[in-house]
């Protein structure tokens, strides 16, 4: 059985806050994906954001990757950073990952606004998002 993921779509999102009374808020983009992420403010404490990070994500929500001086210097802490991503995106396609708003509001009442993939979909574009980056830093360094 299969999976699948939400992944929100930032237009949404944007005017979904922008009716809320929102004038600002702090973007998290998807990967390298502009057009999905999540939107976060601390006026209202309102926050939408993809179930599928929590996939990966530490306990403590702490930085999960190395920094990128270590990439630079194609070092030993960036290469078994990226063979810890690499084993935890494997296999990940079995679950399924929603999207979450944790303010609920009277217009937010479909999911026009998210985007369903099979999650193996997802994690074998994160696997190969990361393993282009891993190559890509090799070649270059």
């Amino acid at each position: 059985m299969s999976g699948i993921t939400g992944l929100w779509r930032m237009d949404y999102l944007e005017e979904s806050f922008a009716k809320s009374g929102f004038k600002a808020g702090n973007a998290h983009h998807l990967n390298t994906l502009p057009a999905f992420g999540a939107l976060q403010t601390h006026i209202l404490h309102q926050s939408a954001y993809n179930l599928v990070y929590e996939a990966v994500r530490k306990k403590d929500n702490s930085p999960w990757f190395c920094g990128d001086g270590d990439a630079y210097n194609l070092n030993e802490t960036f290469l078994s950073a990226c063979e810890e991503k690499l084993k935890q995106y494997s296999n990940r396609g079995s679950r399924s990952y929603g999207v979450r708003d944790e303010y609920r509001l009277d217009h937010f009442n479909s999911s026009e606004g998210v985007l369903w993939i099979p999650t193996q979909v997802w994690f074998n574009f994160a696997l190969a998002h990361l393993k282009a980056v891993e190559i890509s830093t090799m070649h270059v360094y």
